[in-house]
């Protein structure tokens, strides 16, 4: 009896593991790792870009605030059709939660095409295999300035650069 509970356990979770693992490669995975600098962490996302490629965008948080940070990926426009992938930086903390920065993955060409006289576009970072990345900031603190999460997100606003320096978008193969 306690052999055949023991096989029936180990079938549940083996299973649970098989479903685990098909289920995580047909969304977008975000992971966490430490880099080699000592006060940040990388975090990745792994997405299909506006191209079709497979791609993975890395960039580094600072450590007191990366485990508040979740990179989420979503498909935008921008003009009049200009298709794009959006990767949020979504803060959460305690019951507070906001946006506090978006990268944007466009095709350089549909970049290069924007016209800031008809809508705000957000600022090139770097353009690298007919793929052009882009950021747009926070336009203001989205918490109440006497709270935790308000240090928070200035102390990570002080930073930036540093965050911004450190995006990676790499093709996957």
């Amino acid at each position: 009896m306690k052999k055949r509970n023991f096989n029936l356990i180990t079938l549940i979770l083996l299973g649970t593991l098989c479903l685990s693992a098909c289920s995580a490669q047909e969304t977008p995975v975000s992971s966490s790792e430490t880099s080699e600098q000592d006060n940040y962490i990388t975090s990745s996302v792994d997405f299909n870009a506006p191209d079709g490629s497979a791609v993975k965008l890395s960039v580094d948080f600072p450590s007191e605030i990366s485990e508040f940070i979740s990179l989420e990926t979503e498909k935008s426009s921008f003009g009049e059709g200009i298709e794009c992938t959006s990767v949020l930086f979504s803060f959460s903390h305690g019951e507070q939660s906001a946006n506090i920065g978006t990268i944007y993955i466009f095709q350089t060409d549909a970049y290069n095409t924007l016209d800031p006289q008809a809508e705000p576009i957000p600022s090139q970072l770097f353009a690298s295999d007919g793929l052009t990345v882009a950021f747009q900031n926070l336009q203001s603190q989205p918490f109440d300035l006497s709270s935790e999460e308000a240090d928070m997100i200035d102390s990570y606003q002080a930073q930036i650069q540093a965050t911004l320096d450190s995006i990676v978008l790499e093709k996957m193969q």
